[in-house]
């Protein structure tokens, strides 16, 4: 056999075996496989109030119905806002109602205590919620004039266990 033929043969036997062992390999890399991931966006229970502070300025005793609204935007889970009052160092207290040296406060129309209480059930995720609340003045003042008697109303967000097409119980 001639050398030249011999290469050829050598050349095709090697072209044909890469060929072959290509479509093994491209064969072994065709399979798939499928891993499932399961990513959920971290649930945050918070509230942000607009605005953070609030000045009812001087107010005369028995002075009632003082209305303030403060803006209340949860985060990204349905929730439920909570409030509660914690007195000043003045020395006003609060109180179911107006009273010597004590003070009351509604929110959404429920009468504030110093324990939590659910003035509303739910709040949309984004949401925000209009949280109208009033002061009522003592009637009378052992302390003086121009001494400071705030006080601090702390709303709470809480993650809301209401269906969203409840309906919500009415204060």
């Amino acid at each position: 056999m001639k050398r030249s033929s011999l290469r050829a043969r050598r050349l095709t036997v090697g072209v044909v075996g890469l060929l072959a062992c290509g479509a093994v390999a491209q064969g072994l890399l065709i399979g798939t496989v499928e891993v499932p991931v399961s990513v959920a966006l971290r649930e945050v229970v918070q509230a942000v109030a607009e605005p953070p502070t609030l000045d009812l300025g001087r107010v005369d005793l028995g002075e009632t119905d003082i209305l303030q609204n403060v803006h209340c935007t949860v985060s990204n889970v349905n929730t439920s806002l909570w409030a509660y009052v914690v007195d000043g160092p003045g020395g006003w207290t609060l109180g179911p109602a107006p009273g010597p040296d004590r003070y009351c406060i509604t929110v959404n129309g429920i009468t504030m205590t110093g324990e939590p209480q659910k003035v509303f059930p739910l709040v949309m995720a984004y949401g925000t919620a209009n949280v109208p609340f009033r002061y009522f003045a003592p009637t009378s003042d052992s302390f003086g004039g121009g001494v400071d008697q705030g006080y601090a109303l702390r709303i709470e967000a809480r993650e809301s266990t209401m269906d969203p097409g409840e309906e919500p119980e009415v204060p």
